[in-house]
């Protein structure tokens, strides 16, 4: 008899032009990613405040959005250690990738239900 599967797997193209599989992290990668996930809260918690300065809100975002993909890149650091290396992941993956990546391999849903990817807002809430 053969052992049956308990998860889904789902393959995606990155911007490379290659593809991963993404599945459930084990335990041990999983802590890592969530490591990755705690720095993003925090760069969402490190908001600007006071007076709207556009420069600092800008870095900001970037800011946001970099750390949230590295979470991706550390989901995918098995199959694609390359990744990590030079900050490799800002020139191969975007942020719809990283919400699938994130969802699949963390069980953490960052997007609505239609699939539209949401905004962080300045004042660090998720629209």
């Amino acid at each position: 008899m053969m052992a049956s599967q308990v998860y889904n797997t789902e393959e995606i193209e990155l911007q490379d032009g290659t593809t991963v599989v993404l599945k459930p992290l084990p335990l041990k990668q999983l802590r890592k990613a969530m490591d990755s996930m705690t720095e993003w809260q925090q760069t969402i918690a490190d908001a600007p405040d006071g007076d709207y300065d556009a420069a600092k809100a800008g870095e900001w975002q970037v800011n946001v959005v970099a750390a949230l993909i590295k979470i991706a890149a550390v989901c995918l650091s098995k199959q694609r250690p390359d990744l990590l290396e030079d900050d490799a992941y800002e020139d191969i993956l975007d942020v719809d990738s990283s919400y699938k990546i994130i969802e699949i391999c963390m069980g953490v849903k960052l997007n609505d239900d239609s699939g539209k990817a949401t905004t962080v807002t300045a004042s660090g809430g998720m629209i």
